[in-house]
């Protein structure tokens, strides 16, 4: 086994110990190594340095998108490469047909305005927000959803752009 450390790596030893991290949550979905070497057709060896911290082989990009496609993790790792670049990884919307989108269009705002209004909930209690009230109140769970749902709102007004054009 070689080192990390042998390999020169811009980003810090936290960030890829992350990516280590992400691996081993996205194996656990498929079932652990077992599961992940019969899903790609890799060797339970190479699965388990894939996860090792201490081992500088990281997944391939073929091999994660296999996984990630069937792993009940999900993307769990390019989730992870997303906040490492300071980004959010949202799902694309399904698509939508014509129908009522001006109904849809103002449910889905509601549904973000909940979300911004937990938040302001949370600094009316105080000129900051704590640790603890981000947990309680579920902000970030919040915010999240707040976000999929604007994605989904840009979705449906597309729809519409696109039937007028």
């Amino acid at each position: 086994m070689r080192p990390m450390s042998r390999k020169k790596h811009l980003n810090t030893a936290a960030d890829y110990a992350a990516l280590k991290i992400a691996t081993r949550a996205l194996q656990s979905g498929l079932g652990g190594v077992d599961g992940a070497a019969s899903t790609t057709g890799l060797g339970r060896s190479t699965h388990g340095d894939y996860q090792n911290v201490s081992h500088e082989t990281f997944v391939s990009l073929d091999t994660l998108y296999d996984m990630e496609t069937v792993s009940s993790a999900g993307p769990v790792v390019t989730q992870t490469l997303a906040r490492l670049h300071g980004k959010i990884l949202v799902t694309a919307p399904v698509a939508l047909g014509s129908g009522d989108m001006m109904r849809r269009v103002m449910a889905l705002s509601k549904e973000g305005c909940e979300a911004v209004s937990r938040v302001n909930e949370a600094f009316n209690s105080g000129a900051r927000i704590t640790a603890s009230e981000i947990r309680d109140l579920q902000l970030l769970r919040e915010l999240d959803e707040a976000i999929e749902k604007m994605a989904e709102m840009r979705s449906v007004l597309a729809v519409i752009e696109e039937e007028e054009e």
